[in-house]
């Protein structure tokens, strides 16, 4: 049984509608329910339509997304405002912008559509674990992850990889319901309590990357006085590398002195090897470096580890997972 609450727009009367999600996906009869539930109950691509228009702003944008006409996604959107008798955008020169009764009917029919999506690949793999969609880091996908996700293959479940940019990114997917599962890199910043299941995988600490011709390469290690006024090639300001880089500086009180942003998906690396500066990268990343002319020096007072956590939609999944993260 699904639970759907529909609060009217000032949020002053509250109606809580039980309904089949079967009713919902193979569109069974729904005659003798609410007027206003049939609607909701029969356009759920309507409410796809008006998420997509809060991320996007504009309807073409939505249209070209979800692969529908212009003129069907406005209609869709006027479906919409007619079923609840409200407002749902302002039309200006920035795009469409939201309403408070839209903006209220956002923050109240994301996590809905999130569940819809989940519940339908749960109830797909009811029987057996037979895939799984997980959401990770570049560094991961290229060094970490390959072997595991093979031996799970080979157990007959197959782990279709999602390769995000920032832990952030991978995290959203995985709130919206695109993803099973996430191994992202924890931060201050980073909320996972509201995910049903998360366990540390991995623990790591970073090193410093410095040319082959540089003055500190035939030291054994480095500290971060060493390193204070280097020039730094990095990643872009929302790469989780570079905000552990920025806070054990701040740490110390200073700033990096970045010369170099590279775009994601670039070979920080040659980079450095080039001499265009030095960089700071997670044991992982550094462990594949001494093919190139560069060297790789342990921090010995870097304040920052990169601690590695599993998020996951489902307890069964999360421990199907990190049993052979863990021990693969």
């Amino acid at each position: 049984m699904f639970v759907l609450m529909v609060t009217d727009y000032q949020g002053s009367i509250a109606t809580e509608f039980r309904f089949c999600l079967e009713a919902i996906t193979k569109g069974y009869n729904l005659h003798g329910f609410p007027s206003m539930l049939r609607a909701i109950a029969m356009n759920i691509e309507w409410f796809h339509c008006f998420v997509e228009t809060v991320h996007s702003k504009s309807l073409l944008k939505t249209s070209l997304a979800l692969n529908i006409s212009q003129p069907a996604a406005s209609k869709q959107i006027q479906k919409l405002e007619q079923t609840f008798g409200v407002m749902l955008f302002r039309r200006s020169h920035k795009g469409m912008e939201l309403t408070e009764a839209g903006r209220i009917l956002y923050n109240r029919i994301r996590p809905v559509l999130s569940e819809l999506a989940a519940i339908q690949r749960e109830l797909q793999n009811v029987e057996s674990l037979k895939q799984i969609s997980l959401g990770t880091l570049p560094s991961l996908a290229a060094y970490y992850l390959p072997s595991r996700v093979n031996a799970l293959q080979k157990q007959g479940t197959t782990v279709a990889l999602q390769v995000f940019n920032t832990s952030r990114e991978a995290l959203e997917q995985l709130r919206s319901g695109q993803l099973d599962g996430a191994i992202v890199q924890m931060a201050p910043s980073l909320q996972i309590e509201e995910f049903p299941w998360h366990q540390e995988v991995l623990t790591e600490p970073y090193y410093a990357i410095v040319p082959l011709q540089h003055s500190l390469s035939q030291r054994r290690a480095v500290t971060m006085t060493d390193l204070r006024r280097e020039a730094i090639v990095t990643y872009p300001s929302a790469c989780d590398t570079r905000q552990s880089i920025v806070r054990s500086y701040e740490y110390q009180g200073w700033q990096p002195k970045v010369v170099t942003e590279i775009g994601f998906g670039e070979s920080i690396l040659n980079f450095v090897a080039s001499g265009a500066g030095i960089t700071i990268v997670p044991q992982i990343i550094a462990a594949h470096a001494n093919h190139l002319s560069v060297v790789t020096l342990p921090i010995r007072d870097f304040s920052e580890q990169r601690t590695l956590v599993l998020v996951t939609r489902s307890e069964r999944i999360g421990k199907l997972l990190h049993q052979q993260f863990i021990n693969g």
